[in-house]
């Protein structure tokens, strides 16, 4: 057991040999009752708030599951609705932005990356 872990099981290990030391040798260290008594007392409650953190733990674990679920069926139908909507306005219609939906932006003309070859050079020589 480690001395010094500060993690719950290694808190609650040190106790239990504590408490269960401590009943055993009474007769040599009756001054402590009170306290080994105050401990046990803490010791239940911390097992009762664990049980509790764990009950807790494994609500969230299926909570999140079900908003996980319910956020992926709502994108999906947010989809759906999108492309309805711009299938009926068109998809670089100005009016999806009310809805939330970005339109396409017009292509913009690109000017040639290729400069045009001065006249008389792209000849072939004969």
């Amino acid at each position: 057991m480690d001395a010094k872990g500060q993690a719950f099981a290694d808190r609650m290990g040190r106790w239990t040999v504590l408490i269960t030391n401590g009943h055993e040798n009474l007769a040599e260290v009756p001054h402590i009752t009170d306290d080994l008594a105050a401990l046990e007392t803490l010791q239940g409650r911390a097992r009762a708030l664990d049980s509790l953190q764990q009950n807790l733990r494994s609500q969230f674990q299926a909570v999140n599951k079900e908003m996980t679920e319910v956020v992926k069926e709502g994108e999906k139908l947010r989809s759906r609705l999108g492309a309805t909507l711009k299938g009926k306005y068109g998809f670089t219609s100005e009016t999806l932005i009310k809805f939330g939906f970005r339109p396409l932006r017009t292509a913009r003309s690109r000017k040639s990356l290729k400069k045009p070859a001065p006249e008389g050079q792209g000849a072939a020589k004969t």
